[in-house]
């Protein structure tokens, strides 16, 4: 059971500046001259989610094109659902110091030159599939709305009804990512990201090998990305996070579709089964 003041003060110290609970780092503590157990739960260890993508805009001159919905829902889908793992998440501050001679011994006083905080490189771990969608959509993505490579010039321009500029949120997407506590009701970390664009269109390649069989494929990209990393940010994804909270969703009590809740008709009408059998036996019962 824990005790009184095992969880900080909201809005003071640190817990000002994030609206997730955290543990009273003032009473907690194992590494002192004697390790206070009964204040376990003031030590809890921080327990890293995963990640998650959230598609917010995908390229405007996708508007300009047939079927704009397939470009819009296929975005969506490679980036939250075929993306196999994300990485290149960081935002820690970097402090440099300039040094100064203190006196003839070697010692040196260091005193503050600069603060920079870490920009994000996303990197999405795409999975391939049948018939290469993925790749195609990407590759297409970079001739049509970024440059075709002979061309030298986006081949968006050369279709019927061009959009009349190509200015950034025509030819990028705009992603939310961000990570929840353990009950993944509060944001630990959030990543606006805007002007994506892929840094190459995946991994296309052929091969003749009889000694070697068909491999899994799967494409890093690289976004290239300007990111924002605020309160603000932290507010947004607070507002999308609750549309996707998990009540009366049970992936254990999900329904089947009706495809798999019946025997199918050509093996309904193969009279070889165990069914067949009994009804077989029914059949020919000795009446006593």
């Amino acid at each position: 059971m824990r005790l009184n003041d095992s969880i900080a003060q909201p809005k003071a110290g640190a817990a000002a500046f994030s609206n997730a609970t955290m543990v009273n780092a003032l009473t907690g503590g194992y590494h002192g001259i004697s390790a206070n157990l009964a204040r376990y739960v003031d030590n809890a260890g921080f327990r890293q989610q995963q990640l998650q993508c959230v598609v917010l805009r995908t390229p405007g001159a996708i508007k300009n094109l047939d079927h704009p919905e397939s470009w819009h829902g296929h975005i969506k889908a490679m980036m939250e659902k075929h993306t196999r793992s994300i990485t290149g998440f960081q935002r820690a501050l970097q402090v440099d110091h300039f040094s100064q001679p203190a006196g003839g011994s070697g010692a040196e006083q260091f005193d503050l030159a600069n603060v920079t905080q870490q920009q994000p490189t996303p990197t999405h771990e795409i999975g391939e599939k049948y018939g290469f969608p993925n790749g195609t959509l990407l590759e297409w993505w970079i001739r049509l709305f970024m440059m075709d490579p002979d061309v030298k010039r986006p081949l968006i321009m050369t279709y019927p009804n061009p959009p009349k500029d190509l200015l950034p949120d025509m030819t990028s997407m705009i992603c939310l990512y961000y990570d929840t506590d353990p009950t993944g009701q509060e944001i630990i970390n959030a990543y606006l990201c805007v002007g994506m664009q892929p840094s190459s269109s995946g991994t296309r390649e052929s091969r003749m090998d009889k000694s070697q069989g068909s491999a899994d494929l799967v494409h890093s990209i690289e976004w290239k990305c300007t990111t924002i990393m605020n309160a603000a940010v932290d507010k947004l994804a607070e507002t999308i996070n609750k549309t996707r909270q998990l009540i009366g969703a049970s992936p254990y009590n999900r329904d089947l579709p009706d495809v798999l809740k019946v025997i199918g008709p050509d093996i309904n009408a193969a009279k070889s089964g165990v069914v067949d059998d009994i009804n077989d036996i029914r059949s020919h019962q000795v009446v006593r």
